[in-house]
C-alpha cells in the first residue's frame, strides 16, 4: 500500500486483490502529517494517520474558469480572445517621477509594447482595468472603446515626470463593465452598458476646472469630466462616461502616498475624485490598472510568444483549436509566462496547465512543505510532464491561477481511471470542492466554496472532508450514498 501527494488532495493507492489499484481522495488538513490516511474503506469520520510511506510521481494540472479569460473579467466589446496586455501596475504611487510598471509590461525595449511595435503590429481598440479590494471584497471598472485618433503603443502608457504627455479625447463605442455598487457617503454605481460615448483625461501633471471647449462640455466649478491640464505633478488618469455623466474609475495624485482611487461619481466635493485621497475601506495593496489593446494586425498567435500570451491553457485551446501538449505563454498572476499545457482533447478536452509534479520516492512534499501554503516555486525550469523525468516541481500557476477542475495524472500506474481512453497514466479529476458537492462530518469546520479560488488557496483552507472513494482502477465511481 502506498500514499501519493496531490494538488489538494492524498490520493491512497493499493493492490486489490485480483491485481487492480485501488484510489481514496481527501482533504487534507494541516493539523495532519502529510499523505496519511485509514486504511479501511469506510466512510470513516477518524482520519487518524496510520503509517507514511513514500512518495512517487504525481502530476497534477488544474483548468482555469473560463470566466477568467482576459484577466479575472471579460469585458463584453469584444470577444475577450482579442486582447492582448500591453501595460500594467500594481503601484499607485510613482516612485520619484517614474509610474511602477509590472515586469515585462512597462516601457522597457524588451517588454510587450515594445515588442508588438517592433513587429509591426497596429490595434483598433483599448482597454482599461482597474480593480481594488473594498472592505475586503474585489471591486472593478473594465472598459474598452475604439481607439482616438494618432494612439499608438507608446502613447498609450501611463505618462509620468519622466515621459510626460497629455491625453484628453472624446472616445466612442464605449462598453463599461463594473461590479462597484452605489456606497452611501462614498460614490454612486457605476452604469454598465454598451454603445456609449467617452472620454479619457490621462496626464502626469496638475489641473484646474476650466472647461476646454471639448463637445459635452463639463462644469467649469467642480474637477469632472471636462479639466484643463497645466503644470505640476499631481496627476490624473481618468475614464468618463458622457452618455451617463458619470466618472468610471479615477486614480488621481500619482505622487503621493494616498492618492485618489475610485469608481462612480465621487460624493465628495468633485465627481472625478480629486482631492478625495483613498477610502479608508479601498486596499491599496490590491489595487491594479492595466491596459490591453485588440484588433492586432500583426502574425501574433496567442499563447506562442512572450508579447501574446493566452490567459489560460484553455483560452488557447478554445482559439487554436491545437491539440499538441508542450509550453505555451500564458498570463499568470499578471505575468506572461511558459506553462506546460496538457492540449489534447482525449484529456477530459485539453486545455490543462502544469501547477505541480512530485518525484518518485521524493520527500519534497510532505506534509510539513512550505510549498503547500505559502507562494514559493520550485524548479520552474522544470516545466515537462514526468512520463520519463523524476523530478519535484511547483509552478507560479499553483500560486495564482484560480481553478474549477483539479486533475492528477499517475503515469507509473495503468492508464485509465477517471479519464478513459488515453495513455497518460492512472488519471484522478474532479471539480473544486464546494458545500454542495463535498459531505461534512460532525465536528469537522464547514466546507468552503473553493470554485475559482487557487491551490494554495485550498491548502490554506481549514477544511478536512472525505469526498471520494475510486474503487477500482475503471470504472471510476463515487462510492458510498451522500458522496457528490
Amino acid at each position: 500500500m502506498t500514499y501519493f501527494p496531490k494538488i489538494g488532495y492524498s490520493v491512497q493507492i493499493s493492490s486489490g486483490s485480483r491485481g487492480r489499484e485501488k484510489v481514496r481522495v481527501s482533504y487534507l488538513r494541516r493539523s495532519v502529517p502529510a499523505f496519511l490516511f485509514p486504511k479501511n474503506n469506510s466512510k470513516s469520520k477518524s482520519l487518524k494517520p496510520r503509517k507514511s510511506f513514500a512518495v512517487v510521481a504525481v502530476w497534477a494540472v488544474i483548468a482555469p474558469l473560463i470566466s477568467l479569460v482576459a484577466v479575472a473579467t471579460t469585458a463584453p466589446t469584444a470577444s475577450a480572445n482579442d486582447w492582448t496586455l500591453v501595460y500594467q501596475t500594481t503601484t499607485p504611487t510613482r516612485s520619484g517621477n517614474s509610474i511602477v510598471y509590472s515586469t515585462g509590461y512597462g516601457r522597457g525595449g524588451s517588454d510587450a509594447a515594445a515588442t508588438l511595435t517592433n513587429q509591426g503590429a497596429t490595434f483598433s481598440k483599448i482597454r482599461y482595468r482597474m480593480e481594488i479590494n473594498y472592505g475586503g471584497t474585489l471591486r472593478y471598472s473594465d472598459v474598452s472603446f475604439d481607439k482616438w485618433s494618432g494612439a499608438t503603443f507608446a502613447n498609450i502608457a501611463i505618462p509620468d515626470l519622466g515621459n510626460s504627455f497629455n491625453i484628453k479625447e472624446n472616445v466612442t463605442n464605449l462598453t463599461v463593465d463594473s461590479n462597484w455598487s452605489a456606497v452611501s457617503s462614498v460614490a454612486s454605481a457605476v452604469t454598465t452598458g454598451s454603445g456609449l460615448s467617452g472620454r479619457v483625461e490621462i496626464w502626469p501633471i496638475e489641473y484646474g476646472t476650466a472647461v476646454t471647449g471639448i463637445a459635452t462640455p463639463g462644469s467649469g466649478s467642480t474637477y469632472d469630466s471636462d479639466d484643463t491640464p497645466n503644470s505640476g505633478s499631481y496627476g490624473s488618469f481618468q475614464v468618463h462616461n458622457l452618455t451617463n455623466s458619470q466618472t468610471v474609475l479615477a486614480w488621481n495624485n500619482h505622487g503621493n502616498a494616498n492618492p485618489d482611487i475610485g469608481f462612480g461619481n465621487s460624493l465628495s466635493a468633485h465627481p472625478d475624485w480629486t482631492f478625495a485621497g483613498t477610502n479608508s475601506n479601498f486596499n491599496r495593496a490590491t489595487w491594479k490598472l492595466q491596459i490591453y489593446v485588440a484588433g492586432n494586425s500583426s502574425d501574433c498567435v496567442i499563447g506562442s510568444t512572450q508579447a501574446c500570451p493566452g490567459a489560460s491553457a484553455q483560452q488557447i485551446k478554445n482559439v487554436t483549436g491545437t491539440n499538441t501538449d508542450g509550453l505555451y505563454w500564458i498570463n499568470v498572476g499578471g505575468v506572461s509566462t511558459q506553462v506546460y499545457s496538457i492540449m489534447n482533447s482525449a484529456m477530459d478536452g485539453g486545455g490543462w496547465m502544469l501547477a505541480m509534479k512530485g518525484a518518485n520516492t521524493g520527500s519534497t512534499f510532505n506534509y510539513a512543505s512550505s510549498y503547500w501554503t505559502t507562494t514559493n516555486t520550485l524548479n520552474t525550469n522544470l516545466n515537462r510532464r514526468n512520463d520519463t523525468n523524476n523530478e519535484d516541481a511547483k509552478f507560479s500557476v499553483f500560486n495564482s491561477t484560480p481553478a474549477s477542475k483539479v486533475l492528477a495524472i499517475f503515469p507509473d500506474a495503468t492508464a485509465g481511471g477517471a479519464i478513459t481512453g488515453q495513455s497518460y497514466g492512472f488519471t484522478w479529476n474532479e471539480t473544486m470542492p464546494t458545500p454542495s458537492n463535498t459531505q461534512s462530518y460532525s465536528g469537522r469546520p464547514a466546507q468552503g466554496d473553493y470554485t475559482g479560488k487557487t491551490l494554495r488557496e485550498l491548502f490554506v483552507g481549514g477544511e478536512k472532508i472525505y469526498i471520494r472513494d475510486a474503487t477500482s482502477a475503471s470504472p471510476y465511481r463515487a462510492a458510498g450514498s451522500g458522496i457528490f
